[in-house]
């Protein structure tokens, strides 16, 4: 009995103690994930920003194409020949004319 009452409050202080670190770990991992997916967060909003400026000038391009394709280069171009110079398919010449034509309408009133 005099073993234990000697040697029990070490134990308990050990497995306290390695409680408590595996405890201070297990928070400082949590902080360091929690800092990893902020800035995780961040590249990935940075990536979508760049993204949607990338499709913006591309539609301006393929609209700038477009226009002087129809009306000033091959006034006689067909949908097909248009098409496949700005990379779409013949089917999508048509609305994305309209579009264009409403954009022009635009900055000719302003």
């Amino acid at each position: 009995m005099q073993y234990d009452r000697v040697m029990g409050p070490s134990v308990r202080a050990a497995l306290v103690a390695g409680f408590a670190i595996v405890f201070a770990m297990w928070l400082l991992w949590g902080y360091q994930l929690v800092r990893s997916l902020h800035t995780i967060e961040q590249n990935v909003t940075s990536a979508h920003e760049s993204y949607v400026r990338g499709e913006q000038t591309l539609s301006k391009i393929r609209t700038n194409v477009l226009l002087g394709s129809i009306y000033l280069r091959d006034a006689g171009a067909s949908y097909a020949e248009v098409a496949a110079a700005i990379g779409v398919g013949e089917t999508s010449i048509s609305p994305m004319r309209a579009r264009c034509l409403q954009k022009l309408a635009k900055i000719l009133k302003s």
